[in-house]
């Protein structure tokens, strides 16, 4: 039986030191001098020392718990926070669905005319047409489609198979759909909920529709040149049935009758009365038939044409940005600055996905901003063809990555920020790094991007653009660690910083991509498996700081924190005024611990180390340390902190390796902007 005392002798081995609870009630770092020496790259550097949220991983257990043991759990996760619920929605969607809101609110004011006598003539109208329609389906099908398609393998058929079913679609299909509802028309009295059960499973006309205008183009080439189809057709007409029309008058009734559904259904609805049991049925199924009418699209649709749109729009984009799973949650556009001349380098466009973030650039430094609505709602390719028939591409692609491996810092100013490497995916034994071609932008270093530049003339508050932005991507950020359905994410602020907090269970906390370097264990379970928590192999992805907490029969919890380095208490701003409220220690000192581990050099050289060996991955061919962007240059942004001296070994094995997190590439001249 795993008990609170041998948890912490299992983590031992690697977490060494027991860190002693603070119990000040307001704890913060020294602030420290700022260095006058450092160049701009340094104080970008120094800025990703600085993160804007904490992010933690909590490990709860499953297990049947009694009643107090599961009311322990729910008061510490609300210590932890409120639960945070992934509400984004793709930019093109949620202005869909204004698009429909308004359609409903067009719809509600309706003119209502009550006239029973009238409603009842338009309702037998209506199934009058209905069976007229499908005994024209039957003809067509059995004396034309049926027989053509009986023969159409035979080596003298009169149509083959392609032609046979390019001309006739899915007509079959159709009739199916129509003879069953006919007859639910003609047996059911409810006359609304018969036309909602099936005009939903009209969908089959949708592929009637989009390729109706070939069919036809095909009919008429056929009739031309194939004389044995011309007599046939000839033939078939003299049928009393045919009522001597002609058969691309036949193939063209569906196109008509589903449009006059709509008509008619509303023409209906309007003699109906809200109370009546038709009402809500046949506005739903007016709605369903206006929508296939007008081949407007479902959920699914818009969002693969969306990102269809934005694929055509961005010149050398990856072709698994087209993904039904991915939402657009934000867009900005900026100025990339140079980090180390500090000027403008390039206009940006940055795509913030649900699982990605993408820097496409625009086509020069004084381009205008993109019109987002007329980018992604471009269904059709000619607004597209125009873009980039101007001798230049409105977008070109620079690079994307995972969310969960690139952090948001706060920038030089207040209308900059910086987008930098920090993490890679864990990769199995054997396996090569996912680090590709297209991440390559990300881990050449630190990017910062300024808002004002795009913003000054407009007189627009570009701050509020920035914060929103920053905002918005933390969230994003912290949402798509639900790898799994059971995984939820909880946030708080606090001392006023946002925090946001992952909740696994132990096998999904085992299986999640990307890890946080906080963690947090639930002690209420009989067996944990800290070995396969934090499996030695994993040296590199496992958190640096681990706490343990311990529900104490109704009376409180116990807390305890171990770490992988050692954290001094000398930076501390030391005050009398203690605590022994529980919120408060725990977050004081998980806050501080996180922060003192961001500004460790230590950190920063196993970052590098993690993130070199993953690119080298893929890169068999060495590449060596630029001079701006090595390890004693990084020194210099904590020389003044004495607390977190990297070990030699640390120094040795990262100045081996190319070091992302605080640096990027650089040629001869000792700079290169990508």
């Amino acid at each position: 039986m795993s008990t609170f005392k041998e948890l912490k002798s299992n983590l031992q081995p690697e977490y060494s030191y027991n860190w002693k609870l603070i119990k000040e009630k307001d704890i913060s770092h020294k602030q420290l001098q700022a260095e006058p020496s450092l160049d701009f790259l340094d104080k970008i550097n120094n800025k990703t020392t600085k993160p804007r949220c904490q992010n933690i991983d909590l490990i709860v257990p499953s297990k049947k718990r009694t009643r107090s043991q599961q009311i322990q759990l729910e008061q510490f996760l609300n210590i932890i926070g409120s639960q945070l619920h992934d509400d984004t929605m793709s930019t093109s969607l949620s202005r869909h669905s204004n698009e429909d809101i308004r359609q409903e609110t067009e719809n509600d004011n309706r003119q209502f005319e009550r006239n029973d006598e009238k409603r009842q003539f338009r309702i037998q109208e209506f199934i009058k047409t209905e069976k007229s329609y499908v005994e024209t389906l039957k003809t067509l099908v059995k004396y034309v489609v049926s027989p053509l398609k009986y023969n159409m393998q035979q080596k003298n058929c009169v149509l083959n198979t392609f032609k046979c079913h390019k001309i006739f679609l899915n007509i079959e299909q159709i009739l199916s759909v129509n003879e069953k509802f006919l007859q639910d028309l003609q047996n059911n009295s409810e006359f609304g909920l018969v036309c909602r059960q099936h005009i939903i499973n009209f969908e089959c006309y949708r592929k009637y529709l989009l390729e109706q205008s070939e069919a036809q183009k095909l009919h008429a080439k056929e009739f031309k040149t194939n004389q044995v189809y011309k007599r046939f057709l000839s033939r078939v007409k003299d049928q009393s049935e045919f009522k001597r029309k002609r058969l691309q008058d036949i193939l063209v009734e569906p196109v008509q009758r589903i449009s006059r559904y709509s008509m008619m259904l509303r023409e209906i609805l309007q003699l109906t009365p809200e109370e009546h049991s038709d009402f809500r049925g046949l506005k739903i199924a007016c709605e369903k038939a206006k929508e296939i009418a007008t081949m407007a699209d479902d959920d699914p649709t818009k969002t693969a044409t969306m990102f269809l749109n934005l694929y055509q729009a961005i010149k050398d984009s990856p072709c698994s940005l087209i993904n039904q799973k991915r939402s657009l949650v934000a867009h900005l556009d900026a100025t990339e600055i140079h980090r180390v001349t500090n000027k403008p380098t390039r206009a940006v466009s940055l795509f913030l996905f649900t699982d990605k973030i993408l820097v496409a650039s625009r086509s020069c430094i004084d381009a205008k901003e993109i019109d987002l609505e007329e980018l992604l709602d471009n269904t059709a390719t000619t607004t597209s063809t125009s873009l980039f028939n101007k001798n230049e591409k409105a977008l070109k692609f620079k690079g994307w990555a995972d969310i969960e491996s690139i952090e948001l810092f706060d920038g030089i100013s207040d209308s900059t920020f910086i987008l930098t490497a920090t993490n890679v995916q864990e990769t199995k034994k054997n396996e090569m790094s996912n680090i590709t071609s297209f991440e390559n932008y990300f881990y050449k270093g630190p990017r910062l991007f300024s808002v004002i530049a795009q913003t000054r003339l407009k007189n627009s508050n570009f701050l509020e653009k920035v914060n929103e932005f920053k905002n918005v991507y933390q969230k994003t950020r912290a949402l798509v660690k639900q790898y799994e359905v059971q995984d939820k994410t909880y946030y708080r602020v606090w001392k006023g910083v946002p925090t946001f907090c992952n909740v696994y269970n132990p096998d999904s906390y085992v299986s999640a991509k990307y890890k946080n370097d906080s963690a947090i264990i639930y002690v209420d379970d009989d067996i944990i498996d800290t070995e396969k928590l934090f499996a030695r192999s994993s040296y590199l992805y496992n958190p640096w700081i681990i706490g343990l907490i311990q529900p104490e029969n109704m009376k409180g919890f116990r807390f305890n924190i171990c770490t992988r380095m050692n954290f001094t208490r000398s930076s501390i701003n030391k005050s009398n005024d203690l605590t022994i409220d529980f919120e408060s220690i725990f977050w004081n000192n998980m806050l501080f611990l996180d922060q003192s581990l961001k500004r460790s050099v230590e950190f920063a050289a196993h970052s590098m180390l993690k993130i070199q060996q993953a690119t080298n991955s893929n890169n068999s061919r060495p590449r060596s340390i630029s001079r701006s962007s090595s390890i004693p240059s990084i020194g210099k942004l904590f020389h003044n902190n004495n607390d977190n001296i990297p070990t030699k070994n640390i120094i040795k094995q990262t100045q081996k390796r190319v070091p992302v997190h605080h640096s990027w590439s650089s040629n001869n001249s000792g700079i290169c902007e990508n």
